[in-house]
């Protein structure tokens, strides 16, 4: 199946070749067409079509966000200022009711992991649980995320989003509010990318996300002693305090710091506190797990 990328380029080539389409009846020439460009990160508009209808002259702008029909990832990465956007201001209470249904699965996970586990290498040491939204559940931390229609367009069309994700760089040119999808297109691995069948295929993103569930995962972010590093400093909705006491690393799950720490504070001090006890490979982690405790305790 094509990647994302292939996917935009096909569609865009189709469209600057054939240079109009008919939608709802109504036949368009197109006036512009490319992929928006954030200042920042990534915006839902993955095509920006500005086009005019031939008979009315009346303008309109099409703003697709395009998804394969595998897919499955709705926000990668959650931030605080990204949560705030789509759950408002009581954000913290959503995320930490959807972990605490959940609490059980980190409370059975192991802190560390002396031998490879399924894809979590060999010498990983947990620093805590990312939160991301679906449209599926995905493994033993996810469930379903209660929200409003409102919250449930947000996070398709990233209506909430920041101006520097809303406002963005179409041919050079800031379009306001180009960045918020207000279409969807959703494609398989027969896809015909022709003009006529993509401005078909399209839905209002307003009417297609409203009957939709959204779901939440939990993903680890894990130091990996052997290369001594993890994966970004990613905001963590449920991070894992790590404390020495009496020569013995212990490992407290701390549930009342939604998406306020993050990886870079969980894995240095971590790492330091290894070196203390003079653990910096997988070989010296075999040694010494008598120093560790490879159960989580709760923080109080």
């Amino acid at each position: 199946m094509p990647s994302y990328y292939q996917a935009e380029q096909e569609i865009i080539k189709s469209i600057k070749q054939e240079n109009e389409f008919i939608h709802e009846g109504a036949k368009y020439r197109v006036d512009v067409v490319d992929k928006p460009r954030p200042e920042k990160g990534e915006c839902k508009t993955d095509i920006y079509v500005s086009a005019t209808s031939v008979n009315a002259g009346i303008r309109r702008e099409f703003k697709i966000s395009v998804k394969k029909d595998n897919a499955d990832f709705l926000e990668n990465k959650v931030s605080a200022e990204r949560a705030e956007q789509i759950f408002g201001m009581d954000y913290e209470s959503v995320i930490h009711n959807c972990v605490k249904e959940i609490d059980n699965s980190f409370v059975s996970t192991p802190a560390f992991y002396v031998e490879q586990s399924g894809k979590t290498q060999a010498g990983s040491f947990t620093l805590g649980w990312k939160f991301e939204l679906l449209n599926k559940l995905s493994g033993k931390k996810s469930g379903k995320v209660k929200l409003t229609e409102e919250q449930k367009l947000n996070v398709y069309s990233g209506s909430g989003a920041d101006k520097a994700k809303k406002d963005c760089s179409v041919n050079n040119q800031v379009i306001k509010n180009s960045g918020v999808a207000n279409y969807i297109l959703v494609v398989d691995k027969d896809f015909n990318y022709s003009t006529s069948n993509i401005f078909k295929a399209i839905k209002p993103i307003e009417k297609y996300s409203r009957n939709l569930e959204v779901f939440f995962s939990c993903k680890a972010l894990n130091y990996r002693i052997e290369a001594d590093k993890w994966d970004g400093d990613r905001p963590l909705a449920v991070s894992v305090d790590w404390d020495i006491k009496n020569n013995t690393l212990i490992p407290y799950l701390n549930f009342n710091a939604c998406l306020k720490i993050k990886g870079n504070e969980v894995g240095n001090k971590l790492r330091n506190q290894l070196k203390s006890l003079n653990i910096t490979s997988i070989d010296q982690l075999k040694e010494n797990q008598s120093f560790i405790s490879e159960k989580f305790h709760l923080k109080k």
